[in-house]
């Protein structure tokens, strides 16, 4: 009996794999899923739904809306593709959220875009490129996790940081996006990123991008969970504590690799909680900095409207507004 049991084992074993194997094959005729990432759809296009195990997501490349002026180049970048850099050519790294990424927009009436066409015309003698590298969803860690491992690459000279709302939404957001687990629950961005790195992290991480079957499981449970999410409204995505470390680990960074580190300071429609730390922090460090909500406080006094079409997103005349301010600062560095 005792000299079976390794057989039956062995029995047991490619029959539950095989039964994964067709159930994985099966799963496909339901269609490939995306996981529980919320898609940003405009028309027919998904933007993004790609998981990504060390941002959480990021966008899919290779989408285009041509009718939207939207394309994502295989690089992941909102915009036409890009070409090697050329000797004189200065990159600048537009890191960002929503904002940046401008969903409603032409790719043209973007900030980043137009911050490219002011330093043209203000600084004719510079070949210069704007790679528009916002996100939608995305926070501060999300960003400094780009600057760290994905920038190189792309070879910026100077890099804008634009982080605020999303770093103060609650930890269960994070969650519902990002389809955690029970043993991820109420985990802000810096707790999930090292969870993801300890062997089941990796093991899920590898499962959400192979399988598809996982996939489709995890976005099931996370749609059926999404009306009673748990609202951990004192758990911040991104606390204040981890925002200074993040900051000093973009600083160090840049500083190492010879990159001008330029933070932009964002500004909303009522929203402002994220700005004190900021100009705390690029005051102590003497980090170049475009305070937009001091800046613009005098266009802005009228109706944020004009502006703001919701909470968040500037409209077109405040993305020109922000962008002749960052214009304004960049010229004199890079002249």
């Amino acid at each position: 009996m005792a000299a079976k049991l390794p057989g039956n084992l062995v029995l047991a074993l490619a029959s539950t794999l095989a039964a994964l194997a067709l159930l994985e094959l099966g799963s496909y005729a339901f269609g490939v899923f995306d996981g529980p990432l919320q898609q940003l759809q405009l028309g027919q296009l998904k933007v993004y739904g790609s998981y990504d195990p060390l941002l959480f997501w990021s966008l899919r490349p290779g989408a285009a809306a041509p009718g939207l002026g939207l394309q994502i180049n295989e690089h992941g970048l909102r915009g036409p593709e890009l070409t090697p850099k050329q000797p004189g050519e200065l990159r600048i790294l537009s890191l960002g959220e929503s904002s940046t990424f401008a969903a409603e927009l032409s790719y043209a009436e973007a900030y980043s875009a137009l911050v490219e066409q002011g330093l043209i015309q203000t600084v004719p003698e510079r070949r210069v490129r704007v790679l528009n590298a916002g996100v939608p969803g995305y926070s501060l860690f999300q960003g400094v996790q780009y600057l760290l491992h994905r920038s190189p690459d792309l070879e910026p000279d100077v890099v804008l940081l634009y982080f605020g709302y999303n770093d103060f939404l609650p930890v269960a957001y994070l969650g519902q996006r990002t389809g955690s687990s029970d043993l991820g629950e109420g985990l802000n961005d810096w707790e999930l990123y090292d969870l993801r790195r300890t062997l089941l992290g990796r093991l899920g991480s590898w499962l959400m991008q192979h399988s598809n079957l996982y996939r489709g499981v995890i976005q099931r449970r996370t749609r059926r969970d999404a009306p009673g999410v748990r609202r951990e409204s004192t758990r911040p995505r991104v606390p204040p504590i981890h925002r200074e470390r993040l900051l000093d680990l973009a600083l160090e960074y840049t500083q190492q690799v010879g990159i001008q580190l330029v933070v932009v300071i964002p500004v909303y429609r009522n929203f402002d909680a994220h700005v004190e730390l900021l100009r705390g922090w690029v005051e102590r460090n003497g980090v170049v900095a475009v305070d937009l909500p001091e800046r613009l406080e005098h266009a802005l006094r009228g109706s944020r409207s004009d502006f703001f079409p919701d909470r968040i997103h500037p409209s077109p005349a405040g993305h020109r507004l922000i962008a002749e301010e960052i214009v304004e600062t960049l010229s004199p560095l890079i002249r």
